[in-house]
């Protein structure tokens, strides 16, 4: 950028002859026009030499430096910019230029900062970015860019502060807002805080559908379940996994009295398991109900929902024709669920087939005699490959097996049986942890006999308690009416809401949350404690 070149006028009763004020002048305008021929060190002693006799000319400071910038001393530029204004702190001349230099600087800076960010070496981009904002507090990519790499530090608190900063520098600026309002709900479980941001970015666009369905989250985890549904219900078909498109309306609460209506599993196992339950309500309303499950889940929902009437279809076809569709996770809108106190609750909704339930009791008193505990173990999620948002989750709601001896003293100080009720991967672990001398419960695996979740119900029903992970088998087990202790992460899942032990959807439940992120420890140890008292209880 060109300095801005300012030379000071004369007034005609100060251009008489030998007037001092002629003289530097006259100088200035010599060192000014060296300064444009290129000669900058010959401008700077005429600068000086102009300064040594006028040292208020404001002007001859700010073209001074000009030139000490064009010299490469750049701290002496700025000082001399700084006298200018002291001088005259309107100036606009000075500050322009002043401005130039630092933001020049900044940007040197904020270049380092994307050279190493190209390369991942986030630690010193974050320095170089840190130190253009220092230079230049506006440099609104340089912010941007270090709430990024702050964010992949997992430096959170302090993305959120730049991403905020963003719209100040910027204002207007949504997409800032939108980012730390992400943060502050997925990561940090700051809801009010979360929905203070959302609201703003709603006030600068409030048509974004895609903010309002990220606000629902918070609405729902501060249980403002009018508000929440409402939003949640505005999610994309493809952001939803297992998403159908039909031609027939989504049921929205009209009357359903002689109605066929088609409900549909989306999402995940444990989705459906906690929002079945909406089926029982849906045909309290006098409609026809088709259930399209997925197929591990329709011998479960057949046992269940047998005596309701309720038919578990294979293919919407099965349904057709039909007067409305809803997925299961819209019917709290249908069904007016605009608070905590109005989740429907029918302990149990779930149920084991009775014969399959007492194959597996005769089973385990044969192979494991009595216990006066049987507690089922589930430590970790399911991998979603295909869902990078789901795979991080996963990451911070499973633990490893390892994580888990601490329970080890109490199976034997309370002759507690553990069962695994681990799928997929890592229950390989199990096998792990005993080649490695594991100290924690002696594990008894049956989950090869486990084909469907009617299965998986069968075997849960001999059990006295389940401990698990924020996964599908906690669900199943609390819709089951089984005691259920599950094991939430410091960001916590929305229906889980905040700072309670219990849960209004499920009145078995107990939840045992991180105290801060990645703390299982001090779960565990908690764990422990209750579950020697859950234990002996049981013995009595």
């Amino acid at each position: 950028m060109p300095h801005t070149i300012d030379s000071p006028s004369l007034e005609p009763a100060c251009a008489a002859q030998g007037d001092p004020l002629l003289d530097t002048h006259a100088m200035h305008q010599a060192a000014i026009a060296a300064a444009q021929s290129g000669d900058a060190a010959r401008a700077l002693v005429l600068f000086d030499e102009v300064l040594s006799v006028q040292s208020q000319m404001y002007q001859a400071w700010s073209n001074r430096g000009n030139v000490l910038d064009d010299l490469g001393r750049v701290d002496e530029a700025l000082a001399s910019y700084d006298r200018a204004l002291q001088i005259y702190p309107d100036y606009e001349a000075a500050k322009q230029n002043r401005l130039a230099v630092v933001q020049k600087l900044a940007n040197a800076a904020f270049s380092e900062g994307l050279a190493r960010h190209d390369i991942n070496d986030l630690e010193v981009a974050l320095v170089s970015y840190e130190r253009a904002l220092s230079i230049y507090p506006e440099h609104r990519a340089a912010n941007l860019n270090a709430a990024l790499v702050l964010e992949d530090l997992g430096r959170l608190e302090e993305a959120v502060a730049r991403w905020l900063l963003s719209e100040k520098l910027q204002p207007g600026y949504a997409t800032g807002l939108h980012r730390a309002a992400n943060i502050l709900n997925v990561e940090l479980n700051q809801q009010p805080e979360a929905l203070a941001c959302y609201d703003h970015v709603l006030a600068l666009d409030p048509s974004n559908t895609s903010v309002r369905w990220d606000r629902s989250y918070s609405l729902l985890a501060l249980g403002r379940y009018r508000e929440g549904w409402q939003d949640y219900d505005l999610r994309a078909s493809p952001q939803v996994p297992n998403w159908f498109d039909f031609p027939q309306p989504k049921w929205r609460g009209e009357p359903l009295a002689g109605k066929r209506i088609l409900l549909w599993s989306e999402q995940g196992f444990g989705d459906a398991l906690q929002f079945c339950r909406y089926a029982l309500t849906v045909r309290s309303l006098g409609a026809s109900v088709f259930f399209l499950a997925h197929p591990r889940m329709r011998r479960l929902l057949e046992i269940s929902f047998a005596a309701h009437d309720i038919r578990i279809i294979e293919s919407s076809a099965q349904a057709t024709p039909f007067d409305y569709h809803c997925p299961l996770l819209s019917l709290p809108v249908g069904c007016k669920t605009h608070s905590v106190e109005e989740i429907p609750i029918q302990q149990p909704y779930l149920f084991a087939d009775a014969t399959d339930r007492q194959l597996w009791q005769t089973r385990l008193a044969k192979a494991h005699g009595t216990s006066q505990c049987r507690i089922g173990l589930v430590w970790a999620g399911g991998h979603r490959p295909d869902n990078l948002s789901a795979q991080e989750i996963d990451k911070q709601r499973s633990l490893l097996l390892s994580q888990f001896e601490a329970l080890g003293a109490v199976s034997k100080q309370t002759n507690s049986q553990f069962f695994s009720l681990q799928l997929g991967g890592p229950e390989k672990q199990i096998a792990e942890q005993e080649s490695q001398g594991w100290g924690g419960p002696a594990l008894i695996d049956y989950t090869h006999d486990l084909h469907d979740w009617a299965d998986t119900a069968a075997l849960i029903a001999n059990l006295d308690l389940v401990i698990a992970c924020d996964t599908a088998v906690a669900h199943l087990a609390a819709a089951l009416g089984k005691p259920t202790w599950i094991l939430s992460r410091y960001n916590s899942c929305w229906r889980w809401l905040l700072d309670r032990d219990d849960s209004p959807w499920y009145p078995t439940v107990r939840l045992f949350r991180q105290p801060k992120r990645g703390d299982w420890a001090s779960v565990m140890q908690q764990v422990a404690q209750a579950l020697s008292t859950f234990a002996n209880k049981s013995a009595q």
